[in-house]
């Protein structure tokens, strides 16, 4: 604070709130400030995913999810609104929907994308109802056409996504205090934020929802997929009876589809929960895997009041929680519980945008097959609960040290390997992306060629916000040395593979 912003200031806010640093944002934050920079993001509109399927000629009824995938690829590596792409991304690992399964629908993806990129910076409960109501949540967690009980049937609504909106996407398991840390009964037990009971009401608040019609026609039930907006309630398959929420809170009878959705929103939205196990999730998926109790506390308090008496202001905490003094500090940065596994999609993006992967005519940059090369593709979560779990840990010195790494449940022998020759596909020919490939601009490294020196000190700043151990500049230097310097693109790709799959730059610090 009241300092100039250094060029590795700058790279290490940008490798946590973008998918990678790039020369010329470098240079923006160094100008407009760390909070400068984050506001400007914030005015961007949101690239949407959708267009970028209308723009390649995706027909409505495609069923290739290949497509949404690459519209994924193209924004996350060129979308200028960076903040809003790589905040929508990590909100889909907390609000998890997922094209796996039988319905592969590149339309309805993207439009869940759009969704998060839309709503990431606005307010917490608008975010809940348009998640809520997106037809690519309804198909994925069985909300679209979940009828009314029968007794006489024995049939009961779906408490698919009544369970998983609570448990996952807002409050969790058990009770939590502002910091994150579990609130305990007299016996020392955790103490549990809701009950199967709980469960079952909001089960029948979540009924009576389906697609939307085509234009100007009536909504029914069972109506054919539509993508493209949101679900629409039809009277007459709502559960009307009386509900109990959370905390007691009940819903009389009577209400409509609308009515009860919005009070059970309500409900979810103002629990106390929210801040700290939503906050806390966000800080680990862009900042550091272990937060300290002081940090999730800092974040959770402004969730809960921007400091105008609102709550729930994405903005707001998107600024506290990357310009916090546990965020920023290099001094805590070098901590030894300080940090997270890049995540393998992350990583390959990172070295796109460093290095200008072009948005060429006709080509949308992928990854052919994602998830088994690098343990995860766009979209493509195996179930609600992600790639890997918040918790999760490795043994030996993590878990002895109550410590959790999440991405590293998608690191195994094989992804290791795998994940490290997707690298070295990119750098020395391209990835196969759809209506071509997708290349590399190494001019400005190669340039540096007669200067092993001088390329370390470009792929430090650049790719790993000037961390380089010196061991690893010493290591980089001498094997760059090694190849002959007439070989100038050798040199580029070689000490660009090298940094790409180290271990260092494997680890955001």
């Amino acid at each position: 604070p009241g300092g100039a912003v250094t060029a590795s200031d700058a790279a290490r806010l940008l490798t946590q709130a973008t998918f990678g640093p790039t020369q010329s944002l470098i240079a923006q934050v160094q100008s407009e400030g760390i909070a400068g920079f984050i506001k400007q993001q914030a005015k961007l509109p949101a690239t949407s995913h959708v267009a970028v399927l209308q723009s390649f000629g995706v027909s409505l009824d495609e069923k290739n999810n290949v497509y949404s995938q690459a519209a994924w690829w193209q924004n996350a590596v060129n979308a200028p609104d960076q903040l809003r792409q790589r905040l929508a991304f990590a909100l889909s690992e907390i609000m998890v929907a997922s094209d796996v399964g039988p319905h592969e629908r590149p339309y309805g993806m993207s439009g869940y994308m759009d969704v998060l990129c839309k709503d990431c910076l606005g307010t917490f409960r608008q975010l809940l109802g348009d998640v809520t109501l997106s037809p690519e949540m309804g198909t994925f967690l069985d909300m679209v056409d979940n009828d009314v009980g029968s007794v006489a049937a024995d049939t009961h609504p779906n408490e698919n996504y009544a369970r998983e909106v609570m448990q996952l996407f807002t409050i969790g398991l058990d009770q939590l205090n502002l910091d994150g840390s579990l609130q305990l009964d007299a016996s020392g037990q955790p103490i549990p934020t809701y009950t199967q009971d709980t469960v079952t009401n909001f089960a029948r608040v979540f009924t009576g929802w389906t697609y939307a019609p085509a234009s100007g026609k009536a909504a029914k039930w069972n109506d054919p997929f539509n993508w493209l907006a949101p679900m629409v309630n039809v009277p007459g398959h709502h559960d009307t009876g009386a509900k109990t929420l959370l905390n007691g809170k009940t819903i009389p009878a009577g209400g409509s589809a609308p009515s009860d959705l919005a009070a059970a929103l309500d409900n979810i939205a103002n629990h106390p929960n929210v801040g700290p196990f939503f906050c806390k999730q966000l800080i680990q998926r862009l900042v550091t895997s272990n937060p300290s109790p002081g940090y999730v506390y800092r974040v959770a308090s402004v969730f809960n009041d921007n400091g105008s008496g609102v709550r729930g202001d994405l903005l707001a905490v998107v600024t506290a929680l990357l310009t916090d003094y546990e965020a920023r500090s290099a001094t805590w940065a070098a901590g030894p519980d300080f940090g997270k596994e890049r995540e393998p999609l992350v990583r390959v993006a990172n070295v796109m945008r460093a290095f200008h992967a072009p948005e060429a005519a006709g080509v949308l940059p992928i990854v052919i097959d994602a998830g088994d090369l690098l343990g995860q593709a766009p979209q493509q979560a195996p179930s609600v609960f992600n790639f890997f779990s918040p918790t999760y840990t490795v043994a030996g010195g993590p878990a002895e040290n109550g410590l959790v790494a999440p991405e590293f449940q998608i690191t195994t022998e094989s992804t290791a390997i795998s994940s490290a020759n997707v690298m070295n596909s990119l750098i020395y020919g391209g990835l196969k992306g759809l209506g071509g490939t997708t290349t590399l601009d190494l001019s400005a490294l190669t340039a540096l060629s007669n200067s092993p020196g001088s390329m370390t000190a470009y792929l430090n700043n650049l790719l790993m916000a000037g961390q380089m151990s010196a061991p690893m500049q010493n290591t980089l230097t001498s094997a760059i040395a090694t190849i002959p310097a007439v070989h100038a693109t050798e040199r580029a790709q070689s000490a660009l593979l090298i940094v790409a799959t180290s271990p260092e730059f494997v680890i955001q610090k």
